[in-house]
């Protein structure tokens, strides 16, 4: 959203006479690319590693007796049926579980899995991307046929 209004601009600015519309054409490759390869990397870690209900199954069946009686064999797509219950009953049975109302359960997830980790790859993506471009816009600036 910082870099859409600018990036076709700067990609007219850099593209050799006779090629602007090439470089127009291919500037929303990395986009699809993105919006596809984005999508499903967000799902898998929001499911695994930052939804509040997930993360009450698998404490529930790793860090409580009650669970860990229930052998869980690690599949997070096996937790609701290992467990016997659903995610929307999750965070209930773990309040229950732990004798902790929903703000101690909710921080008790929170300090034990930090999951505002899952946007370190969509950080990194971003700085990768902002210095490969700006890398780009610098070796571009040496082409022969460039007049930007």
């Amino acid at each position: 959203m910082l870099t859409g209004p600018k990036k076709s601009e700067y990609l007219a600015l850099i593209a050799p006479p006779g090629k602007k519309g090439l470089y127009l054409g291919y500037v929303n490759i990395p986009a699809g690319i993105g919006s596809g390869i984005g999508g499903l990397m967000a799902g898998y870690l929001y499911k695994n590693y930052g939804e509040k209900a997930m993360l009450a199954l698998k404490y529930l069946a790793t860090e409580t007796p009650w669970g860990r009686a229930k052998d869980w064999n690690g599949d997070v797509n096996t937790l609701e049926a290992t467990l016997g219950i659903t995610r929307s009953q999750a965070m209930l049975k773990l309040q229950e579980v732990s004798g902790l109302d929903a703000v101690g359960a909710t921080n008790l997830l929170w300090d034990t899995y930090h999951p505002h980790y899952v946007w370190l790859p969509f950080a990194a993506v971003g700085v990768i991307s902002a210095v490969a471009l700006y890398i780009f816009g610098r070796m571009a600036r040496k082409w022969s046929d460039m007049n930007a």
